[in-house]
């Protein structure tokens, strides 16, 4: 039996104004969405998407947040990750995120969404390690 979540996706995202309306918009079309397909609905077992994890919506204003994003990241589905620039910053909880949803899912259910910047690389895990740029470096640098 498939685990049951209580999010279809957790979005995260740097607190800027640009991301910060873009994963309110994702969460109101996503939470929002009809099903289309008759089938599809009778399969799922409802008629819309499902919720939504962003933490404007989400979080207490007070306790423990750490353990309240560490629940709602083991019961998301999916990751939806806004990458900009800055989305690396290890002062920030972006990374931190992205690596407590990989305790219990794998990168299959990760969406990446290019706000701001270019793509630099793209290929899978072991065609940007063979090739040996920035993805390779930054991969690396967690085990010097």
């Amino acid at each position: 039996m498939e685990k049951q979540y209580i999010y279809e996706a957790f979005i995260s995202y740097r607190h800027n104004p640009r991301d910060s309306a873009i994963a309110a918009a994702i969460s109101k079309l996503c939470e929002g969405f009809a099903i289309p397909s008759k089938a599809l609905r009778r399969r799922l077992g409802r008629k819309k998407m499902g919720k939504l994890f962003r933490d404007a919506d989400e979080l207490p204003f007070s306790g423990n947040l750490n353990d309240s994003i560490q629940t709602a990241l083991s019961q998301s589905k999916y990751f939806i990750m806004l990458c900009c620039p800055e989305y690396l910053d290890p002062e920030h909880w972006c990374i931190y995120e992205l690596e407590e949803f990989l305790r219990h899912s794998d990168t299959d259910h990760v969406i990446m969404v290019v706000t701001d910047g270019r793509i630099a690389e793209s290929g899978s895990h072991d065609e940007l390690i063979a090739y040996g740029g920035e993805y390779a470096k930054m991969y690396n640098s967690q085990f010097e």
